[in-house]
């Protein structure tokens, strides 16, 4: 593979170990991307970074019955982060875990603490990835933040009003898009009550 990083398997290498016959059967079935290279041509193709191409993967798994292949290819994603990696592969790929987990958080609390995690992880990159979108200026302005909104949801529901409350305001400061002002009032009349 042409950019294979030293030390880890190569994506080709993963392929083979990772997922067994059934579960490659079932992704070679439903992987099926626009421009006609197979998954495996695509493996040793990357062009862009491996992170990335995992995500996009991934993104093709989210129903319930593929929840297995979709962790397993959201964690060999995960495996790669460096500080080398491109900071926007790395939020898109935070959204998909924070998505991938936060949809669990009913079956076991261990999901939920996982959400938190990554939700977290992507806050912590928050500033950089906000350099990177206005330095490619996309928009115009700063989109949506699954983790700050996300974990602000959380916290209200926990009952942890005063940390939502100064989450949204972190996010709000940094310029991330939503409506912060109507959650922090609502969450203060929450707090008051």
């Amino acid at each position: 593979m042409g950019n294979e990083k030293s030390g880890l398997l190569s994506l080709k290498d993963w392929w083979e170990m990772e997922f067994t016959e059934i579960e490659k059967k079932i992704i070679l079935e439903k992987y099926k991307p626009l421009n006609g290279i197979t998954l495996t041509d695509s493996m040793t193709t990357v062009t862009d970074s491996e992170i990335n191409f995992l995500t996009v993967l991934q993104s093709w798994f989210t129903n319930s019955c593929d929840e297995i292949i979709s962790e397993k290819i959201l964690l060999r994603a995960e495996s790669l982060v460096s500080n080398e990696n491109p900071i926007l592969d790395i939020h898109f790929l935070y959204n998909s875990l924070i998505e991938h987990y936060y949809k669990k958080r009913d079956v076991d609390p261990i999901y939920l603490d996982l959400a938190k995690v990554y939700c977290q992880k992507q806050i912590d990159i928050s500033q950089g990835v906000k350099d990177k979108f206005q330095s490619e200026q996309w928009y115009g302005k700063l989109p949506r933040h699954l983790g700050f909104e996300r974990l602000a949801i959380i916290l209200e529901k926990e009952k942890k009003y005063l940390e939502s409350i100064e989450l949204c305001k972190v996010a709000d400061y940094i310029g991330w898009n939503s409506d912060w002002t109507k959650r922090i009032n609502r969450l203060l009349k929450k707090n008051n009550n």
